[in-house]
C-alpha cells in the first residue's frame, strides 16, 4: 500500500539522521533475524521486499498481524 500524503510529508521533513538511524536500525535487525535464526519470517521478508523495491516501510495499516506496511515510494505504482 503507498503512503498517503500525510505520510509522505512527515517522511519528507524527517530529519536526516534519524532517517538514517531507523533505517540503519532495520538492517541491523535483517542481520540479527538471519544470523540466529533458523526461519524465514514473512513480516521480515516482507520488509527486506520493500527496501529491495527501492520503497520505504514506514507505518503499518490495520490490526497486526492482519494489515499491510504503508510504504513511501518515489516510484509510480500501478
Amino acid at each position: 500500500m503507498l503512503a498517503n500524503h500525510r505520510v509522505c510529508k512527515a517522511v519528507r521533513e524527517m530529519n536526516l539522521s534519524d532517517f538514517i538511524d531507523f533505517v540503519a536500525n532495520d538492517f541491523y535487525n535483517f542481520l540479527l533475524f538471519y544470523t540466529y535464526l533458523d526461519q524465514k519470517i514473512p513480516f521480515i521478508e516482507n520488509e527486506i521486499s520493500i527496501y529491495e523495491d527501492g520503497g520505504f516501510p514506514c507505518g503499518w495499516k490495520g490490526n497486526f498481524p492482519n494489515g499491510s506496511f504503508v510504504v513511501f515510494s518515489c516510484c509510480f505504482i500501478p
